[in-house]
C-alpha cells in the first residue's frame, strides 16, 4: 500500500494540526501624560517609572509669534510656560525614549 495508507500521507506520522491555538501576550502601554509614569521599558524589559524632561515644540513657536501681536511683553511666556512644552518619557534604565506627551496635537 505504500506510505499513503489508513488515510496518512507520510506513515505513522500524523499530519501537522492546522488549527493549534498559541498563547499572546498583549501588552499595553500607557497613556503618557505630563507626569511619570510606571510601565515596563519594551528595550530593556524592566518595569520603570519613566522620566520626563520638557522640550520646546513648534506649537510653542507658533505661541510665541502669536503673542507678539497681542502682548508683546509677554512673547517669552510660551517658551517657558510647562503647560506650552512637550513632555518627554525615557527609561531611566537604558536611556531609550518611550514615549512623548503634547497637549497640542
Amino acid at each position: 500500500m505504500g506510505p499513503y495508507k489508513r488515510g496518512r500521507r507520510f506513515g505513522n506520522v500524523e499530519p501537522p494540526n492546522r488549527l493549534a491555538v498559541r498563547p499572546v501576550t498583549i501588552v499595553q502601554h500607557p497613556l503618557f501624560g505630563p507626569d511619570p509614569v510606571v510601565t515596563i521599558c519594551t528595550s530593556c524589559g524592566k518595569e520603570v517609572t519613566t522620566e520626563t524632561s520638557r522640550h520646546t515644540s513648534a506649537c510653542s513657536y507658533i505661541t510665541c509669534i502669536l503673542s507678539i501681536f497681542v502682548c508683546f511683553p509677554c512673547f517669552w511666556v510660551p517658551l517657558v510656560c510647562p503647560w506650552f512644552l512637550d513632555t518627554i518619557h525615557t527609561c531611566p534604565n537604558c536611556k531609550d525614549t518611550m514615549g512623548m506627551y503634547s497637549r497640542f496635537n
